[in-house]
């Protein structure tokens, strides 16, 4: 869907080839027949405007109609890509110019994981790649609030999500500038991870950047182990906290010393302080962590390239 939707915006007009009912059993045990399949693909190219400008062709072998004159690009999966080269050296033999590669990126299931027709018949995930349980998020924490926010972001992308906390990992006092906060939330991402049953791990740092902002990073691991980094919005310290930071200082505990405020983790923290609770840490890590999952909920264009 995510191919034929991309490939029907950038063209014209498209000639679609579906597997022989002897290609398919070559690759799956009792695949559905090539009528169904046809249909299938011809009622969602209708569904996508395209009635009357495309043709679906029952191809035989890798090659099929690919050599033919009168194409302009190819459109193939990284899993296929492989594929397109072997059609341009076809093409090239029978005297005729390469076509144009375009790349689409995998799409990927809830858990992180490619989604494929092979899991779609094991039943895995359904065809939307949608799980039969919930997502299983672990973040490195024992914030409450952190886990709260995690949460809601995970569940604006996912339609059932279980996250759990599994404890804070090793990190920096105070982290100040990105290189220190993204180590701190990376290191306590992989933490998450090594705890096992998580499609997702999380971790979340608190830094303050250059010029004094204070920013939250979030680092989300998948089951594979790649990464992707997000972070929220950036609000301004006060001098003298920026200063107790830089000098090494816990800037909780320096709130705590100075305004004579006990466990202000527990009242809404430094940021919900600093803003009387119009910004608060739950806003910050959904945001960090909605910002991190970006690239997961349309991996498909991420992947994108042309060759």
């Amino acid at each position: 869907m995510a191919l034929l939707s991309h490939a029907s915006r950038v063209s014209s007009f498209l000639h679609v080839g579906v597997t022989s009912d002897s290609m398919a059993s070559a690759s799956r045990d009792q695949p559905r027949p090539y009528s169904l399949r046809a249909e299938d693909v011809s009622e969602f190219l209708n569904s996508l405007g395209m009635s009357g400008c495309y043709r679906i062709v029952r191809i035989k072998d890798a090659i099929g109609f690919a050599a033919e004159p009168g194409l302009d690009v190819i459109f193939v999966s990284r899993e296929t890509r492989r594929g397109a080269h072997a059609v341009n050296q076809a093409r090239r033999e029978k005297g005729l110019s390469p076509l144009r590669i375009c790349v689409m990126g995998l799409v990927l299931a809830d858990d992180g994981l490619p989604l494929s027709s092979t899991r779609i018949l094991k039943e895995e995930v359904d065809a939307l790649g949608h799980l039969s349980r919930p997502v299983r998020v672990a973040i490195s924490t024992s914030s409450p609030a952190k886990l709260e926010g995690v949460g809601r972001a995970f569940q604006r992308v996912f339609s059932s999500v279980d996250v759990m906390a599994v404890g804070g990992a090793p990190g920096p006092e105070q982290p100040v500038g990105m290189s220190q906060t993204e180590e701190g939330a990376r290191s306590r991402a992989h933490f998450a991870l090594k705890k096992g049953g998580a499609d997702y791990a999380v971790g979340l740092e608190h830094g303050i950047m250059k010029g004094g902002m204070g920013v939250h990073v979030c680092v989300i691991l998948n089951a594979l182990g790649d990464d992707v980094m997000g972070h929220s919005p950036g609000y301004p310290m006060p001098d003298w906290l920026v200063k107790a930071a830089g000098d090494g200082r816990s800037i909780s505990d320096e709130v705590e010393r100075m305004l004579g405020i006990a466990d202000i983790g527990k009242s809404g923290g430094v940021t919900g302080l600093l803003s009387d609770g119009a910004l608060t840490r739950e806003e910050l890590a959904e945001y960090a962590a909605l910002a991190a999952l970006v690239p997961w909920i349309r991996s498909d264009l991420y992947g994108l390239e042309e060759e």
